[in-house]
């Protein structure tokens, strides 16, 4: 009714506006799949085979019920190629299917399935949905732009076969109360929804979300699938008439066939001991906890090719060293990166050894696809080092205390930490120990009771509070970003394009680099970088992260 509302009052104010959901349908896209994948049928190696079996396993299993399926791959299954063919065999074998529906963690993760998605079945047939993607800002050329403009329509009521969006837009659309949010729920019904990188469901909200899935599974026609190469243990948050049922016959195979790395603990005494083991690698990645750790890190690196990735650092900056991050690595050239784990699930990167600091067994299986991705190197020579720390004045993040405690306890237990078993025992352990705060703040609870609509809106914030962004002036494209915020323009494709420039600090930091006097409040939502000299072309925002005082340099 909401979306039926606001399209009539469209048809009345714009009679002559571009027409909505000019798509072609599925049995269209399903013939140019099977097209795009015609010239894979006799694969000669064993890779290409593998692939090949998976990928016809979930055809096989897309001919079954409605209902929620896991798909359980290793990294370089190919499970968004297979997953894609699952979801357009299942429309074909149940005709009452209109969309697909990716949802997945990262903003990153989603550019890359979405090029991978139009390369096969048009660009004109998916639509983005997140908050970096930008239809207001039209390519050149007619055409072009009227397909930006119908993109643009559907990202209001996701009237479009193929959509991929955020964790975050789908779940706080359920349970949001805007109208905005609501007049996409119909078209959530009768669809196909992927969950890629399924691990990654908020722990916070993860009962809400299990119910919603259940929810929309068992009375909306939507067949749900749980893709990840770490699979959670899920199957206790649904009612007995609602089972998953794993689309890979052989798991425990899969992960045995695509086994290509080897773990090893190690411990530094401090970390110029770690720094010093990183700089014997010609190439090395290092991924850490914290952003402290890992500016700190850097620091210590030496040679040609020392690349830092972190929140620290705005995300146009952060898109341009993991370019040349790729060309190092593509052209055998000496390349060491320290990151946070904004780089571990799902970047295309490839580097002969990883060292990750100990975190959530999830974390560090999928820091482990970042090594050897390509299979081009022997697994004896394809290693992840798991390391503490001993003398380390570098304060734990909260959120991955027990994270951490149980990861060490499986490592314990397990000879093979990247197996079925271990993986399964992380997740268990993980979620009796959250107990209550897989719903934090008690959305179940408030829905039972009916109608607080607007407080459960309110509560469900998967990402919550992020602190203060700060505006970087760094370049001549946003230096015009800002003359137009401070002339007071606001628009939805302004704020969007001026996010790519954002970096986001706790409140008590920006405080003491507000009384610095280098952060120029602009208005209550625009703060703006006054002075440059430190932001740093490599590190990002330089912060001294224990009182807040910036550095100078």
């Amino acid at each position: 009714m909401v979306d039926a509302d606001f399209l009539d009052t469209e048809r009345f104010m714009r009679p002559n506006t571009l027409k909505r959901g000019v798509f072609s349908d599925l049995e269209e896209l399903y013939k140019r799949y099977n097209a795009y994948i015609m010239d894979w049928g006799n694969p000669t190696n064993k890779l290409n085979k593998k692939r090949t079996e998976i990928r016809e396993e979930c055809i096989n299993a897309a001919h079954g019920q409605e209902g929620i399926y896991t798909l359980t791959v290793p990294t370089g299954g190919g499970k968004t190629i297979a997953s894609l063919g699952f979801a357009l065999e299942h429309a074909m074998q149940h005709k009452n299917k209109e969309r697909i529906i990716y949802v997945i963690p990262y903003t990153s993760i989603i550019e890359q399935t979405a090029d991978v998605f139009r390369s096969i079945v048009g660009s004109e047939n998916v639509v983005e949905h997140h908050m970096n993607v930008d239809y207001d800002d039209a390519e050149f050329g007619d055409n072009k732009q009227k397909e930006n403009e119908r993109k643009k329509l559907a990202t209001e009521n996701w009237d479009a076969p193929i959509i991929v969006t955020t964790n975050v837009q789908f779940f706080e659309s359920l349970y949001g109360n805007k109208t905005s949010r609501c007049r996409k729920l119909h078209n959530i019904a009768n669809s196909i929804v992927i969950f890629d990188e399924a691990q990654m469901l908020p722990n916070d909200y993860l009962i809400p979300c299990m119910r919603a899935i259940r929810e929309l599974v068992s009375n909306y026609h939507v067949t749900a699938v749980l893709c990840t190469a770490t699979q959670p243990s899920l199957n206790k948050y649904f009612t007995e008439d609602v089972q998953l049922h794993e689309i890979c016959s052989n798991v425990d195979d899969l992960y045995d066939f695509f086994r290509r790395v080897h773990y090893e603990k190690t411990d530094f005494e401090d970390t110029e001991a770690l720094v010093a083991q990183l700089n014997i690698h010609k190439q090395v990645l290092c991924i850490v906890n914290s952003k402290k750790a890992a500016q700190k890190i850097f620091d210590g690196l030496n040679g040609d090719g020392c690349y830092h990735l972190s929140t620290f650092m705005y995300q146009q900056h952060r898109r341009k060293i993991l370019a040349e991050v790729r060309e190092r690595l593509k052209n055998n050239l000496p390349c060491k990166l320290v990151a946070t784990s904004l780089v571990e699930a799902g970047v295309d990167v490839d580097f002969p050894v990883v060292y990750r600091e100990i975190a959530g067994l999830d974390s560090i299986i999928q820091a482990a696809g970042r090594c050897n991705r390509e299979n081009k190197r022997p697994l004896e020579e394809s290693i992840v080092y798991i390391f503490e720390i001993e003398n380390d004045d570098t304060k734990i993040p909260s959120f991955i205390r027990l994270p951490r405690e149980i990861t060490q306890m499986v490592m314990r237990d397990f000879n093979d930490i990247s197996s079925t078993a271990a993986i399964k025992k992380y997740f268990d352990q993980l979620h009796v120990n959250k107990g209550e705060s897989l719903d934090m703040h008690n959305i179940l609870g408030m829905s039972d009771k009916r109608m607080l609509f607007k407080d459960i809106a309110s509560d469900f914030k998967i990402i919550g509070e992020t602190g203060r962004g700060v505006f970087i002036p760094c370049d001549d494209a946003s230096k015009k970003l800002l003359e137009q915020l401070r002339a007071g323009v606001r628009n939805r494709s302004l704020m969007r394009k001026a996010g790519q420039y954002i970096v986001n600090v706790y409140e008590n930091q920006f405080l003491k680099l507000q009384g610095a006097g280098v952060i120029d409040v602009v208005d209550e939502n625009i703060n703006v970088l006054a002075d440059m000299s430190i932001y740093d072309v490599h590190k990002g925002l330089i912060v001294n992260i224990d009182d807040g005082v910036g550095v100078f340099f």
